[in-house]
């Protein structure tokens, strides 16, 4: 990286917003904190405690995993196992078929969890969450939003590989 590229790189709140899935993560963190803090200062200080901030918390716990989930795998640094990297020839158009065929099975793999995530919260449509009687789906709705941000990124990721392997070059 060249010392002109890195003065054009974004930096502060403005870099956050190329990245709005990790930007929505952190954020969600931050409430995360907050929200669980006024919860134990309410309960254990003022003796009053807050019905609502548990609730809350597990919502928001739910889209903080979900959009890190998905900030990981636009960034290609989602779990993977690499145990058949080490054993496998290392050249490098065979690990770039392989990298292909592993977000291929990850994507395979979330078509099925976009449609439960759906099909989860079309069965429970009229459950609410018990203290502040908020729908049951703006939890579960996590689930398939990110489970198809991940399908496109994912399949968007093997369209340029399998292009660049086709051409011949190094994805």
């Amino acid at each position: 990286m060249t010392h002109t590229s890195m003065l054009a790189e974004p930096v502060g709140w403005r870099r956050s917003l190329r990245r709005p899935d990790l930007f929505l993560a952190e954020f969600l963190l931050i409430a995360l904190v907050v929200i669980s803090s006024l919860g134990v200062f309410m309960r254990y200080v003022m003796n009053t405690p807050l019905v609502w901030t548990e609730e809350i918390s597990g919502i928001v716990i739910v889209w903080m995993t979900f959009a890190g989930a998905v900030g990981l795998t636009r960034q290609n640094l989602h779990a993977r196992v690499e145990l058949l990297d080490e054993f496998l020839p290392s050249t490098s158009r065979f690990k770039a078929g392989l990298d292909i065929l592993l977000d291929i099975v990850a994507v395979l793999f979330l078509v099925p969890v976009v449609i439960g995530g759906w099909d989860l919260i079309a069965m429970l449509s009229h459950e609410r969450t018990p203290a502040l009687r908020l729908p049951i789906g703006i939890q579960l709705a996590a689930i398939p939003i990110a489970g198809a941000l991940m399908i496109a990124f994912l399949s968007a990721k093997v369209v340029r590989a399998g292009i660049a392997l086709a051409r011949g070059a190094n994805p």
